[in-house]
């Protein structure tokens, strides 16, 4: 996924959303929010393409990294990883300062919101929030972000070793 050539496009355009309402593009985003929580039971396995890494973490465990099949909007980065039992997809949004992450941010949990998925906790500093899905209560979603991106990830665990099956 490339990165936007203007720094605060992605901010700019996701807050606009919210401005003049949700449309077409947040439908495609709930499309394709629905999409990556449902792909999280078999542990994205339609999701994952290349394989970009396969080692051993410090903890004598094997860590697999894949790029994505899928994003969403605007996202500069989408990986997904396994790593102790546990698939992660993410996504990043990658922007020039913290003003405009915190933009993506707010638009992000909007459109998260506006998808079903309901606030379990927020953080104290306002930079994290814990979301779940009724009907998916194992799956954790978090978004959160600081002066270097805005990340979304969906985890689920109880996944064997990718390599052992």
């Amino acid at each position: 996924m490339e990165r936007p050539a203007k720094p605060g496009i992605v901010a700019l355009g996701l807050v606009g959303l919210l401005v003049v309402g949700v449309g077409q593009v947040g439908a495609d985003f709930c499309k394709d929010f629905g999409h990556i929580s449902a792909a999280a039971s078999v542990g994205f396995r339609d999701l994952r393409g290349e394989q970009i890494s396969s080692h051993i973490d410090p903890v004598n465990d094997l860590r697999v990294v894949w790029h994505c099949l899928q994003g969403l909007p605007g996202a500069n980065r989408c990986e997904i990883e396994w790593l102790r039992q546990t698939y992660t997809y993410q996504v990043l949004w990658l922007e020039a300062n913290l003003e405009e992450h915190e933009k993506v941010f707010e638009a992000v949990e909007e459109l998260l919101i506006g998808c079903g998925a309901k606030v379990k906790k927020a953080s104290k500093s306002g930079q994290s929030i814990w979301f779940i899905v009724e009907g998916q209560e194992d799956l954790d979603i978090v978004l959160a972000y600081n002066t270097n991106r805005v990340r979304l990830s969906f985890s689920v665990i109880g996944f064997p070793n990718p390599g052992l099956q």
